[in-house]
């Protein structure tokens, strides 16, 4: 509004201006007479040039001045340059810092009373299991913040910059806040800001999905049922219930089933070498560009004999080290290539040794991520399971880099997509019609590095010419 009057200002005295960038204003020069604006006038910071003439200054009121302007019109513009000035003034914030006694809700004790209450009162305010790990939920068992839930607020660069305290207890003191300015961005390490932006009172407000008029009373627990009550199109309820389903996704707990590495199982660095399965084996593994490194980093290994005679082994640890999955590939020419586990695929291949601080490459095949080498990530398949999903939102990657091949570019738009709508940095890297396999791990390296940041124009035209 300031900005608008400032303007209003200047055009009566330089006429019609042209809006620019970062708070440029363009004008007719009124001192060279050019015919084009050539005047530029930045609201902001009060520094105006002629790019014709050279006529410059560092105050807006000195323009007015130097044309002869009304003292009144003089007046309202220093008045309203004082107003602006107040928004850049540098403060040095104040120091925030979680409580010493934050728990994240996910890493609680199941058996502490407290987490119990603390989980019940999230579920009694719809929070799903989705909400706690997007906004790093948390609570207090001791302490000033005893029993009370924590919702921490980050700013774009990941740091702390307030938190909200809630009572999950019915007494009289159900807030508690930190004694430092609110002058900043809740939550602005999630915000999209190429996107319409939802501004509302409080912490709840943003995370769950109730509806209420305060007026007529008229509520609810579900988005889509708003419009199925307004009988709003089969497309847009079908759209929000999709997106919303990816809320839901997160608060489905499976029950691992066991695997384990077939008893066959033998690590290539202690075969035998007289043996006839481990000279092929290792002749394989050459010939697919992998390195003694390779084979003792990701442990690799071949079977002899049983269901997995004839292929090499690739075993995938979680983070703790345990095995979650294994690859089974034959290293002789047969018409069965492949054969893996009959388990579960929604795990993380390789996530003992994956750095999440880190970009991450996401691939489609174990071949794929040994040749790509570090942070690699096979999807074995063409699609980004729950888990993983999970694990990139818990532990805030900033990047992510897309190797899949041309066969599945509808579901690496979809993966991008999501990526991005959680503000992650997607880079979509062109694989030319090859795996990374085939192309080896310098060209692989030096096309990530040639990737630019995918934006949302670019996702809508790949999806477009998807379509076609």
């Amino acid at each position: 509004m300031i900005k608008q009057k400032i303007k209003h200002i200047l055009e009566s005295v330089l006429g019609k201006g042209h809006d620019k960038n970062h708070g440029d204003i363009w004008f007719n020069c009124p001192y060279c007479h050019h015919p084009k604006p050539k005047l530029s006038v930045n609201i902001i910071n009060q520094k105006w040039q002629c790019w014709v003439c050279g006529k410059k200054g560092r105050k807006l009121v000195n323009i007015l001045k130097s044309l002869q302007a009304s003292y009144q019109k003089i007046k309202d513009l220093t008045k309203l340059v004082g107003e602006v000035d107040q928004f850049h003034v540098d403060k040095q914030p104040t120091f925030i810092a979680l409580p010493l006694e934050y728990i994240p809700i996910l890493e609680g004790n199941m058996k502490s009373p407290d987490f119990r209450n603390a989980v019940n009162y999230l579920k009694s305010r719809g929070i799903s299991k989705y909400d706690i790990l997007r906004y790093s939920i948390g609570y207090c068992e001791s302490g000033e913040y005893g029993g009370m839930i924590i919702i921490p607020s980050f700013d774009s660069s990941g740091e702390l910059n307030y938190f909200t305290a809630r009572s999950f207890y019915d007494t009289n003191f159900k807030h508690k806040n930190p004694k430092v300015s609110k002058d900043i961005i809740g939550y602005d390490l999630l915000v999209n800001w190429t996107e319409p932006i939802n501004i509302v009172e409080g912490p709840f407000d943003i995370i769950n999905q109730k509806w209420q008029c305060w007026v007529c009373g008229k509520k609810g627990r579900k988005l889509v049922n708003i419009l199925k009550s307004l009988q709003a199109s089969y497309q847009k309820i079908k759209d929000l219930t999709k997106l919303v389903g990816e809320v839901d996704q997160f608060q489905v707990d499976k029950q691992p089933a066991f695997i384990a590495l077939p008893l066959e199982y033998i690590p290539i660095l202690e075969g035998n070498m007289k043996s006839p399965d481990f000279r092929n084996a290792v002749k394989y593994l050459k010939s697919r560009g992998i390195s003694k490194y390779d084979i003792l980093r990701y442990s690799i290994g071949y079977c002899e004999s049983g269901e997995y005679g004839g292929m090499i082994i690739i075993p995938s640890f979680d983070s703790s080290g345990e095995l979650n999955y294994f690859t089974a590939r034959s290293f002789y020419d047969t018409n069965f290539k492949h054969k893996n586990p009959k388990v579960s695929k929604d795990i993380i291949g390789y996530d003992l040794l994956v750095n999440w601080t880190e970009p991450i490459n996401i691939v489609e095949g174990p071949f794929d991520a040994l040749t790509v080498g570090e942070n690699a990530i096979p999807l074995f398949g063409k699609m980004i399971q729950k888990t993983l999903r999970y694990k990139i939102l818990q532990n805030r990657v900033k990047r992510v880099n897309l190797l899949l091949d041309s066969d599945a570019r509808a579901k690496s738009l979809e993966h991008a997509e999501f990526l991005m709508n959680n503000n992650i940095e997607v880079h979509m890297v062109d694989m030319q019609d090859s795996d990374p396999s085939d192309l080896g791990r310098s060209k692989v390296l030096e096309l990530i590095s040639k990737s630019s940041k995918l934006t949302f124009g670019k996702l809508m035209e790949y999806k477009l010419y998807a379509k076609a």
